[in-house]
């Protein structure tokens, strides 16, 4: 009764029952891009996820055009850590305080003149400068040795690759011939004019036969499952919408295209359900409790940590200039918000006297919840007017949450917040003031003194 209401009513619906059904007898169908995710771990967390898949080598299925697009493709992803994150950093090896510091102690060489400093304290300096040079030459070379190091080590990664001994041992299935090939072509040129999934997405940086990869992969694992009876668990790694329902605002995976859950439902008598790795990893550690399987997930940890940098890179290049990024502190998903979620509603809550009169605090708070746990997370901006009419600084604080890139809302903040405020003559603070000239506090303090 409940398969049958899952293929004819509830197909998009993951609920508690249906997803351990799918864990306990699925099989994990990998995806080129999830396998390539690999290399971007370093050796230790390589070999705890293959470890962990290898414990599950017989559930285990690989699409044969996932075998082609892999081999093909894996010495570039190898050198992608190289390429991406090796290079030296351009911040601290262009660094050279040496010069400055010189500039600066040769101000106060001369005795008779202003500026002056004791003889004893430029000596000191001069010792300090001695040393600064020693030390930013050391931090130089141990970065340049370390890079190196690692370079050496993710290019060996190419002779002695572990990942590729797992992949190749894994069963596999067989290739399309080039007729079938032809008639997976004709069918996608359909479906990608009315963008029915998987693959159209690659329309617009692949070419020939390599725009339908996806299809001829989605192809091969609806074969697969018809002709082996089988339940799969798919793991792509290639979060486009193509292969997800996500938000719009923040790229955030809500579903897998319900198309795709149809059509495989429709043309399999199967069940199916499509993960991306991060996800996969989480759902295998809740489902997958075996004593000989257990001390692997003590690596998983890392491995979670790498794959949210990794999504917290592509989340930040992919970010409007608008928008900024916050991690929450209870689940540590990421979450790009919109500055224009926001109603910047500016209110004053204090000011100081200065040298050049008073400096206002003012706040513009908002609430968040996080879409994976439920958490909320409180936003609040601050910023500082000083002196009266002129922006100062800024800050942002967060409660329940770390921010994870930078935003400059600095052209949201205008002085005078509103038009038809006021100054109070007394304090400096804009808002609404009486006929007295006055804000309602300063008006307060006046009739509690009368």
């Amino acid at each position: 009764m409940y398969k049958t209401n899952i293929m004819n009513n509830h197909w998009f619906i993951l609920d508690p029952e249906r997803e351990s059904q799918l864990w306990q007898n699925g099989v994990f169908v990998f995806d080129t891009s999830s396998f390539c995710a690999l290399y971007g771990l370093i050796p230790s967390s390589q070999k705890a996820m293959i470890d962990i898949l290898d414990k599950f080598n017989s559930r285990i299925w690989i699409p044969a055009q996932v075998i082609y697009e892999y081999l093909k493709n894996r010495e570039k992803v190898i050198m992608n850590p190289c390429n991406e994150f090796y290079q030296n950093p351009k911040a601290i090896f262009k660094c050279n305080l040496i010069p400055d510091f010189d500039e600066v102690l040769s101000n106060f060489e001369n005795e008779d003149f202003h500026p002056y400093i004791s003889q004893t304290v430029l000596n000191e300096l001069k010792e300090h400068r001695d040393t600064l040079d020693k030390t930013l030459k050391k931090i130089k070379n141990l970065i340049k040795s370390e890079y190196h190091k690692q370079k050496t080590q993710i290019e060996a990664t190419k002779q002695n690759d572990i990942i590729l001994n797992s992949i190749t041992n894994y069963p596999h299935g067989k290739p399309f011939i080039m007729s079938e090939i032809i008639d997976i072509i004709r069918e996608g040129e359909l479906r990608y004019r009315n963008l029915i999934p998987p693959g159209y997405m690659d329309l617009k940086d692949k070419k020939g036969i390599q725009i339908y990869g996806d299809l001829i992969i989605w192809k091969e694992i609806l074969r697969f499952a018809e002709e082996q009876k089988k339940n799969i668990i798919f793991i792509c790694d290639d979060v486009k919408e193509d292969w997800y329902i996500t938000i719009d605002k923040n790229n955030r995976i809500i579903t897998p295209r319900h198309e795709l859950i149809k059509e495989f439902c429709d043309s399999t008598g199967k069940d199916c359900w499509i993960y991306p790795l991060s996800r996969f990893i989480d759902k295998l550690e809740e489902f997958h409790k075996e004593e000989d399987v257990l001390p692997l997930y003590h690596g998983l940890e890392a491995i979670r940590a790498s794959l949210i940098n990794k999504e917290k890179r592509e989340l930040i290049k992919s970010m409007s200039v608008d928008g900024f990024l916050v991690s929450c502190d209870e689940c540590g998903h990421l979450i790009e918000i919109d500055g224009d979620d926001f109603d910047w509603a500016w209110e004053c809550i204090g000011g100081e006297e200065r040298s050049m009169g008073i400096e206002n605090q003012y706040v513009s708070e908002g609430e968040i919840c996080c879409p994976k746990c439920k958490k909320d997370i409180h936003i609040k901006f601050n910023v500082w007017e000083y002196p009266v009419g002129a922006y100062n600084y800024s800050d942002i604080d967060i409660d329940g949450g770390s921010l994870e890139s930078d935003f400059d809302f600095d052209d949201r903040i205008h002085f005078p917040f509103e038009e038809d405020d006021g100054v109070c003559f007394k304090c400096g603070r804009h808002g609404s003031v009486g006929i007295e000239g006055l804000c309602n506090e300063c008006l307060e303090g006046q009739e509690r003194i009368d």
